[in-house]
């Protein structure tokens, strides 16, 4: 399970290929960060810079967008309310209850925060 803090850290989705680009189609990135990919003698960074620019190119992606199950965090913040998650199969939505909410309405949270809510 990824941390509230890395899960909130900006990612992008490569759209296209252009020519030169050390990416793949698919490949998410996160901004800022140097990527394991060597472009010329030095890792390549994409920056926010880069990605408005390139709108073709990249696409910001959400929170909860392109993750595996096992990165999703256990408690999410929905208004005031924070609770422990449970997602439908394709990790868009959380249920509340007997209803489920689009992610979109939510963000992580962590146990301290859950706990301290009582």
């Amino acid at each position: 399970m990824l941390t509230k803090k890395e899960l909130l850290q900006p990612r992008v989705l490569v759209l296209i290929y252009y020519p030169g680009s050390p990416f793949k189609i698919g490949e998410v990135l996160t901004l800022g960060l140097p990527t394991s990919i060597h472009y010329g003698n030095s890792k390549y960074c994409v920056d926010k810079a880069e990605v408005k620019k390139s709108p073709q190119v990249f696409r910001i992606l959400q929170w909860w967008e392109h993750r595996k199950k096992e990165d999703m965090p256990k408690y999410l913040i929905w208004g005031k309310l924070i609770f422990i998650a449970s997602y439908n199969a394709a990790l868009t939505h959380a249920y509340i209850g007997d209803s489920f909410t689009h992610l979109q309405n939510m963000l992580p949270s962590t146990e301290h925060s859950y706990k301290r809510q009582k």
